[in-house]
Order: C-alpha cells, then sequence, then structure tokens
C-alpha cells in the first residue's frame, strides 16, 4: 500500500466473512459501499511540526532553564539544547497534539534560556513561544526577558501576549540583550531566533 494511503480496502471477501452477508450470493457494488461507510475512519489530523533554530550572538553561553507545553511536546530525539554557545545554532523539533475540545493538531509553547553578557547585571531569562496549527496564516511568536530570579511564569498571561502577537517579534532589554524571532507559514514552519547585544552590533 502507498504511504499516503490508508485503511483495509473493502472487498468481497471482506463481506463474506461478515454473518450478514456469509450467505449472499452476489455480493454487489452497493453492499461493498455500505459497508465501506460503515467503516468510514476518520480523516487523519494534518501533522504540525515546528523546527526551531536558535541562534547564540551574546559573546556567552546559553543555559536551558525550563520549557512549558500548552498543546504538544518536544521529540526526545531533537529535544531543546542544555547549552548553545556564543556563535552556535541550537535546534529542536516540537510536534503538535490534538489540543482538548479540538480537531486539528497544534503546537504551542514556549522555551526559557539563561543569557549572560558578562557585565555587572547582565543575566537575565530569555523566553521564546510560539503557536502552529489550526488555519494557515495563524502562526505566532512572542519573545521577552525576565529577572533571572524570577520562579513561577503566569503561563495564560504570556498566552495572551502570543495570541496578541504575529509572524515576527523584537524584544530589547535593559540587561543588555536584544532577541529577534521569527516563524514562517504553514503546518510545518521554521521559527528562528537570534539573541546578541543591545545597542545592536554590525550584522545583528
Amino acid at each position: 500500500m502507498a504511504p499516503n494511503v490508508f485503511g483495509d480496502p473493502i472487498t468481497d471477501e471482506t463481506l463474506k466473512a461478515l454473518p450478514e452477508y456469509a450467505n449472499k450470493e452476489t455480493i454487489t457494488s452497493e453492499d461493498r459501499a455500505q459497508v465501506a461507510l460503515n467503516r468510514k475512519l476518520p480523516i487523519p489530523g494534518i501533522p504540525v511540526n515546528v523546527f526551531g533554530y536558535i541562534y547564540n550572538a551574546t559573546g556567552h553561553t546559553l543555559k536551558l532553564v525550563y520549557d512549558h507545553d500548552w498543546s504538544g511536546h518536544v521529540d526526545e530525539s531533537l529535544s531543546y539544547p542544555q547549552k548553545i554557545e556564543n556563535g552556535q545554532w541550537g535546534t529542536f523539533l516540537h510536534i503538535g497534539d490534538y489540543a482538548p475540545g479540538l480537531f486539528m493538531r497544534q503546537s504551542t509553547a514556549a522555551v526559557v534560556y539563561f543569557a549572560n553578557n558578562g557585565r555587572i547585571g547582565g543575566f537575565c531569562k530569555w523566553l521564546l513561544a510560539w503557536h502552529s496549527g489550526g488555519f494557515i496564516g495563524e502562526n505566532k511568536v512572542f519573545t521577552v526577558f525576565e529577572e533571572p530570579q524570577s520562579v513561577e511564569h503566569d503561563w495564560e498571561a504570556i498566552r495572551e501576549k502570543l495570541n496578541d502577537s504575529g509572524q515576527e517579534h523584537t524584544e530589547r532589554t535593559p540587561y543588555g540583550f536584544k532577541a529577534t524571532v521569527t516563524i514562517t507559514p504553514g503546518n510545518t514552519p521554521a521559527l528562528i531566533a537570534t539573541i546578541t547585544l543591545d545597542p545592536p552590533l554590525e550584522n545583528a
């Protein structure tokens, strides 16, 4: 069977194995069609996969703090990097799941990294959040810097800010950083995030 065809074929042999058709001499097109309708499978959900790319140009190492899922989960084989050194790309894959009460998969999550620019007071937490899934064009991203000692997040407040955002977002902070995050359209979007110093350097 081709990889883009699913479900078991409904043939004469299929019907003959059913009690109501076992003794029927002639199985008609209508019989096969009726059984096919009775066994109709739901349409498979369209996969939603967000490919994340994080570039570190802070002069120091980014360190993973924690992450949060509203819908979906990170792929264990391509999870969030624990550390991203200066000058490195970090990648991850987040897979969309069915949110409660929805019939379409969604990838809606956030990840937080600890950033340091080597200056006194130049420490903070960097959060980036995204949403993909539902109808084309709904992909959104949001980023914010937080105090390093912050422990608990108001995840619903962050979700509301994410809902009000668009496909790109830039954030500057008094901690001395600048972050730019974008997400492409579609159900398999690329999320591209860059964190660097502020004031911006050449090519930032």
